[in-house]
């Protein structure tokens, strides 16, 4: 289950960073585009941004997640 976990939270990372390419990559000139990316990234950075890349929190999440029994 928590590798499972593991798997989503850096899915949702990959997915994010393709909707914010994509959004740039079609409309780059348009304000409302830029707006929706800083926002996007401050959401993502506040929920701990690369954390979920890094192996040291890795294995940190993966002890936490076996003493809560997942």
């Amino acid at each position: 289950m928590r590798y499972f976990m593991q798997i989503y939270v850096m899915a949702g990372d990959l997915m994010l960073i393709a909707s914010v390419s994509y959004i740039l990559w079609h409309i780059p000139l348009s304000p409302w585009a830029w707006i929706i990316v800083y926002i996007n990234y401050r959401v993502w950075e506040k929920q701990g941004g690369p954390m979920a890349w890094n192996p040291g929190e890795i294995r940190k999440f993966m002890m936490s997640a076996r003493e809560f029994g997942l």
